[in-house]
């Protein structure tokens, strides 16, 4: 995977994610191996809702953009880093917001992605160039992040989740 990630890689993997989800049962989209645990409706709502506050600040923090100093710059390649890895990641508890509702599912899910990415899309169509470098969103972990960079969390952020939903239909396989 590139550096750089455009909306149309986003999409793609998008879609794939969804297309794969549309061979689950549906006994299998709502499954939790544990009560703790989240369904892969929960999951895909989850991305979406951590795209959706991202956007959100994003469309703030261009107004006021940061400077982006070494330790985001390293704090951004330690959760790349992370991300591509199988290790599992907890929410940060400074983010609840992010966290899936319970009564989700596919449907509704596969509804607010449309609708995030149709903002994403608007919200990058808005931009100059100047305003790609700065930082326009602070991650609770990695720091500040600038457009570019914002793109790629969100694909390793959706590529990450891939690990947990494959666990998730391998243990409901198994039920």
């Amino acid at each position: 995977m590139p550096p750089s990630v455009a909306l149309s890689t986003l999409e793609n993997q998008k879609a794939e994610i969804l297309a794969s989800l549309a061979a689950w049962p549906a006994s299998q989209l709502t499954y939790r191996p544990t009560p703790t645990a989240w369904s892969a409706a929960e999951v895909v709502d989850h991305v979406v809702r951590v795209e959706r506050e991202i956007l959100a600040a994003a469309l703030r923090g261009v107004v006021a953009p940061r400077r982006r100093g070494v330790r985001d710059r390293v704090g951004f390649v330690f959760l790349d880093w992370l991300f591509r890895s199988e290790r599992r990641v907890r929410v940060p508890t400074s983010v609840p917001e992010v966290l899936p509702s319970p009564n989700t599912d596919l449907a509704t899910a596969r509804r607010d992605w449309d609708i995030a990415r149709r903002d994403l899309a608007e919200f990058l169509g808005s931009l100059t160039r100047d305003q790609l470098g700065p930082g326009v969103f602070r991650h609770p972990v990695a720091g500040w992040m600038s457009v570019p960079q914002m793109l790629r969390f969100f694909w390793v952020h959706s590529h990450h989740h891939g690990f947990q939903l494959t666990r998730l239909r391998a243990a409901a396989e198994v039920r």
